[in-house]
């Protein structure tokens, strides 16, 4: 198979593994010392830690949370509230994905096997990568492809300093369109 198709098979692979937004990811900074590790997550229901402050950059699959401001540069490094999802929450994680190198590109993997890319590849390229991402899984999570959904995302990725420190994570939350609070779990909401 030649090495462009395998990037391409990779890649698809491992995004229908995930959840599916925002076109602007907001970038972290911040040297955080949590990692995902990528294991099979048990069910939704078992991952909320009600009220358990993380930092945005560690939320799980299946996290719903409050407090955060989703133009704020620094979102990533502040702490968010873990709530219920049953509750009226502001987000839901639906994706987390890593980023890797094959062949010195960047492309998508489980977190737990990404490997260390060269340099920091600059924000265009993680944004674009975070929108290739949070798009792929948002109609396996939320039911309906994002185009038609009422249903809108944001997407987290590392600063430069971060990106030095190691952090290759992408994190898709699930947002309202009109920024209201959320009411219920969105997956398999299909709208």
């Amino acid at each position: 198979m030649p090495p462009l198709v395998s990037i391409v098979v990779l890649t698809a692979l491992v995004l229908m593994s995930c959840s599916s937004g925002s076109d602007a990811p907001v970038t972290d900074d911040s040297d955080g010392d949590d990692e995902t590790t990528g294991e099979t997550l048990p069910p939704v229901e078992d991952l909320v830690d009600k009220g358990q402050a993380l930092s945005v950059r560690n939320l799980q699959l299946g996290h719903c949370w409050v407090g955060s401001s989703f133009d704020d540069a620094d979102a990533l490094t502040k702490l968010v509230t873990v709530t219920d999802c049953g509750q009226p929450h502001q987000a839901e994680v639906y994706s987390v994905v890593c980023l890797g190198t094959f062949d010195d590109d960047l492309i998508i993997v489980p977190c737990g096997h990404e490997t260390v890319p060269l340099d920091y590849p600059g924000e265009a390229m993680l944004d674009h990568m975070a929108n290739e991402a949070c798009l792929e899984g948002f109609e396996p999570f939320v039911g309906v492809e994002y185009s038609v959904s009422t249903v809108d995302y944001v997407s987290f990725v590392p600063g430069e300093s971060a990106w030095a420190s190691g952090d290759r994570t992408i994190v898709c939350s699930l947002i309202e369109d009109d920024a209201s609070a959320i009411r219920d779990s969105l997956l398999g909401a299909k709208r």
